[in-house]
């Protein structure tokens, strides 16, 4: 019976799983959620084989956290118990259904489970389920019985052993040594793993009072209640008592069991002390050293990590003097495990390889190597890490540590610049294998961050595609969208499959900044219809994008550009009156009148062009709106309000960069109004090409004013500008030659009017200049009109 107890070191595992790679907590919550959630839509609709993996998805999931959320756990383990009934997976149900209600007794999902545990057929015996028939004894004296039971035990056939000593139960009631078979029975069961039958075969020793034997049940029926997760019942069958002074040596030992009792209700604290008494008994035997090992479990969740490392290595020597196989090899396993999370790497890793020399055999042994090589990767021996998770490769490929080593050598050749051998790596991730789905979108997704790493963006693109092809909803999707579109943007801009991409992913925040790009390049090349269509979209898709008000702004540039003005003044409207401070707001308002001008509401772009004059925010723009005011009131004819808004010009903005311009426009409106005195004030200040207008204007109002030596002066200026064939000039040289008739000097009169021959292009000025040079007769200033 010495090896009894190394069943209960299941309970150690959750409390030492190994260090999963880096991801986070959360990530595993809803990923567990996510698929329990997927299931059950499956299931819904009647889709058991997808509901089944999507359950298994989220049970496996779930080893991965230190605290899974129960809903979720409680609903994967009934309907994934409640297909295996519909199957005829009888035992598989039971099983599940048993962790169900031993862990979540409370829940819906529980309530329901104990109704379909009932429905379920009871468990046959091996014997009846393989068809073996018992053979008859040669003879049929109990000590003949007893003989097989001994030699079968001796020979470790303890399935055998058990089923013989049911029948020596049941064909010797009365037996002077029934009762010592009973209990090993109750013990034989218990190492098969069947503790309902040692529950029942022993439960029928505690009428046996206080006797030794009694205890040695009661103790052995307390490991059968533990594994049932028949809590009340256990702490209802062994009394709390002080080891130390416990009635007899097995009632001390029950103490084992009640104490994981206690931590399987999460009363660590009593947990604990009750471990450290056990832990102090002077005894050698198997349940100190369990005992010994759930102290360990107890210190560390405790938080006392050191404390547990002496607790589990001390558990590991008394377990190996005993011969538990299993419970040693746990406990060595949790040495390492103790010595990682104390972070004494160099010595986890040598613990993980001293493990595996050990137990070539054991179920942990991938796992040994794996923790080993992640161990020494967090020592900085990348080269050493490489070299254990390849012996993990080289081993156990086909385990669940198989693609987690993998994925560590994928990460350790591409820190260590090969990337070559990274991409191989990551690709093995995908490759199926026994019992799993493989890793392959997981494989692609690594495989393309290498080459995006590497700034390969035409190998990573592929690869993106693929993953997002390969798992739509997985909830990475919208990370990986946004890497495509980056690889897409850093190395492949011009590609026409990033349109596609675009249009697939439009709310991705990347997006705003690449129809940014393709607007602004539609619209250098004058292709106004894919420029607008790109900026509409960003600012009905974003509008709290940065660039939206600029994005807007060319929106209404291009529609101008297609003589849209009603169109373009509704963008530039969105832009003054959404977004007031940005860059284009003062521009938006300019071009809003512009827009209305050249739609021929002359009366609206002239009251917007004067809103803007007089903002002081508006800059430069001032001027010209106030300018521009002023040709827009010049298309409604009113001369008077032209004026005034001409001579505002001037007032406002004398160094305005069209000031000549302006005055001459003043002279010219103030001739027509015959104000010839202001006007012909205003055409002197008229500088540049239109100078030789101005001063023939001014001359003329001179005339009409009878100040003929001031218009002389304003014709005679004419002679020194050019070109000489300019035609104001060469009127102006016509006139100032009548003038000097008047005066009588014709002498001075002659040459003019030979320039004018010579110079002019208009049939009515040279003609009159070659009258005179003729026949001459009376002079006249109206002779020049």
């Amino acid at each position: 019976m010495k090896t009894l107890l190394a069943a209960a070191m299941l309970c150690l595992r959750p409390a030492f799983a190994e260090e999963r790679p880096p991801v986070k907590e959360s990530w595993n919550s809803i990923k567990m959620e996510g698929a329990a959630l997927m299931g059950e839509i499956m299931y819904q609709q009647r889709d058991l084989e997808g509901a089944q993996g999507k359950f298994r998805d989220s049970l496996s999931t779930s080893l991965q956290l230190g605290d899974p959320h129960s809903q979720w756990m409680a609903l994967d383990l009934f309907r994934t118990a409640e297909i295996e009934a519909r199957e005829g997976r009888f035992a598989d149900a039971r099983h599940h259904l048993e962790i169900l209600l031993n862990r979540y007794p409370d829940s819906e999902w529980s309530r329901r489970g104990r109704r379909l545990l009932d429905m379920i057929p009871e468990r046959k015996r091996d014997d009846e389920e393989e068809g073996f028939v018992a053979p008859a004894p040669l003879a049929s004296s109990p000590e003949h019985f007893l003989r097989r039971i001994q030699g079968a035990h001796m020979a470790e056939r303890f399935d055998e052993a058990a089923r013989q000593a049911l029948a020596f139960r049941e064909r010797f009631p009365g037996h002077p040594a029934h009762a010592e078979v009973t209990l090993l029975e109750g013990a034989l069961r218990l190492r098969l793993g069947e503790p309902a039958a040692a529950a029942q075969a022993l439960e029928a020793l505690l009428h046996n009072g206080d006797s030794e034997l009694a205890s040695k049940a009661r103790y052995l029926l307390a490991g059968a209640y533990l594994q049932l997760g028949e809590v009340e019942q256990l702490e209802a069958l062994v009394p709390a008592v002080a080891p130390a002074k416990a009635r007899d040596r097995w009632t001390a030992l029950a103490q084992v069991w009640r104490a994981a009792a206690l931590a399987r209700r999460g009363r660590w604290k009593e947990a604990l002390s009750a471990y450290r008494q056990l832990a102090a008994l002077p005894w050698r035997s198997p349940a100190l050293a369990q005992a010994r090992a759930m102290l360990a479990v107890a210190l560390d969740r405790a938080g006392q990590t050191r404390p547990a490392l002496e607790a589990m290595r001390r558990a590991a020597q008394d377990a190996e003097r005993h011969k538990l196989e299993s419970l040693a090899a746990s406990c060595r396993l949790n040495v390492a495990h103790l010595l990682y999370k104390d972070r004494r790497l160099p010595e986890a890793a040598a613990a993980y390889r001293d493990f595996a020399r050990r137990y070539p055999d054991h179920e942990g042994r991938a796992q040994a190597f794996y923790q080993q090589g992640l161990a020494l990767r967090r020592a900085g021996k990348r080269k050493a890490a490489v070299d254990a998770f390849e012996e993990l490769l080289a081993f156990h490929p086909d385990t669940e540590f198989g693609p987690r080593g993998h994925l560590q050598l994928g990460q350790l050749y591409s820190d260590l610049g090969r990337a070559e051998k990274a991409v191989d790596h990551y690709r093995a991730m995908g490759q199926p294998r026994a019992g799993s789905g493989g890793g392959d979108a997981e494989s692609i997704l690594l495989e393309a961050q290498v080459h995006y790493n590497s700034r390969r963006f035409a190998d990573a693109i592929p690869l993106y595609w693929r993953f997002l092809e390969a798992a739509p909803r997985d909830a990475r999707a919208a990370g990986v969208q946004d890497l495509l579109l980056l690889a897409y943007w850093n190395g492949a801009r011009t590609d026409p499959e990033l349109l596609r991409a675009v249009d697939l992913f439009p709310d991705r925040p990347l997006v705003a900044q690449i129809r940014w790009d393709l607007g602004g390049r539609a619209y250098k090349a004058k292709d106004c219809e894919r420029a607008e269509e790109q900026f509409q979209r960003i600012a009905s898709d974003f509008p709290k994008a940065p660039f939206v008000p600029d994005a807007l702004y060319f929106q209404g540039e291009c529609r101008m550009q297609r003589e849209d003005f009603r169109g373009a003044a509704d963008a530039y409207r969105r832009v003054a009156q959404r977004h007031p401070a940005s860059r284009y707001a003062a521009q938006a308002r300019f071009r809003i009148a512009t827009a209305l001008f050249n739609d021929g509401d002359f009366d609206g772009s002239a009251r917007a062009y004067a809103a803007l004059s007089r903002d002081t925010s508006a800059g430069k723009l001032a001027a010209d709106a106030a300018f521009n005011r002023a040709l827009s009131l010049a298309k409604t004819g009113g001369s008077e309000a032209t004026l005034a808004a001409y001579e505002d010009v001037a007032t406002r903005f004398p160094k305005y960069a069209r000031r000549s311009y302006v005055w001459l426009q003043i002279g010219l409106l103030r001739q027509t109004l015959g104000r010839h005195g202001p006007a012909a004030d205003a055409f002197v200040r008229v500088k540049g090409a239109d100078r030789a207008l101005a001063l023939l204007n001014a001359g003329r109002c001179r005339e009409r004013l009878r100040q003929r030596q001031l218009a002389q002066a304003a014709y005679e200026e004419l002679r020194r500008l050019r070109p000489a064939n300019e035609p104001s000039r060469v009127h102006g040289l016509l006139r100032l030659g009548l003038l000097y008739e008047l005066q009588a000097k014709a002498s001075l009169a002659r040459p003019l009017y030979h320039e004018v021959l010579r110079l002019s292009d208009n049939p009515a000025i040279s003609d009159v200049a070659r009258q005179r040079l003729g026949a001459g007769g009376e002079v006249s200033l109206n002779d020049a009109e």
